[in-house]
């Protein structure tokens, strides 16, 4: 319990900091362990290379299929106490679509974006490797846009 709240003290502080600059706030970061949680089939994920990658900033311009999950590559080597923010937007705007990480034991982590856009700060608890994934839970194939920052 004491590295939990030490981990959340730290992520506060570190996004309160930063606060300014990427305009997060205090009450737009979810612990990643508060987040819905599911075991994923690492054999029917979508693997993307992403356009550009930097430690900063990778750019999502994405087509999701019906019913299917894509995994940004490579993996994101994230410490406890980083944080990820997840900056998206979809279309057809009233699409179920869900964003999130994965992470090396095959786990998602998720919320789910409303009304053509999702935007959440993630903080993580436990250092390892992360994939920013999305998955499309509608009938039709969804176009996803947006940034990761960590």
């Amino acid at each position: 319990m004491k590295k939990y709240i030490s981990t959340l003290l730290f992520c506060m502080v570190l996004v309160s900091q930063i606060g300014a600059a990427s305009a997060v706030s205090e009450t737009d970061i979810a612990d990643i362990t508060e987040m819905q949680k599911i075991d994923v089939n690492l054999q029917e994920i979508v693997d993307y290379d992403f356009d550009s990658y930097s430690r900063a900033t990778n750019r999502i311009e994405w087509t999701i299929s019906p019913g299917r999950i894509n995994r940004g590559k490579p993996a994101l080597s994230l410490e406890a106490g980083e944080t990820v923010t997840i900056n998206c937007s979809f279309s057809p705007r009233n699409a179920d679509v869900d964003f999130g990480l994965i992470d090396s034991d095959g786990y998602f982590y998720f919320d789910q974006g409303a009304d053509g856009s999702f935007r959440q700060t993630i903080c993580i608890e436990e250092s390892g490797k992360y994939y920013f994934a999305t998955r499309n839970n509608s009938n039709s194939t969804v176009e996803v846009l947006g940034y990761i920052y960590y």
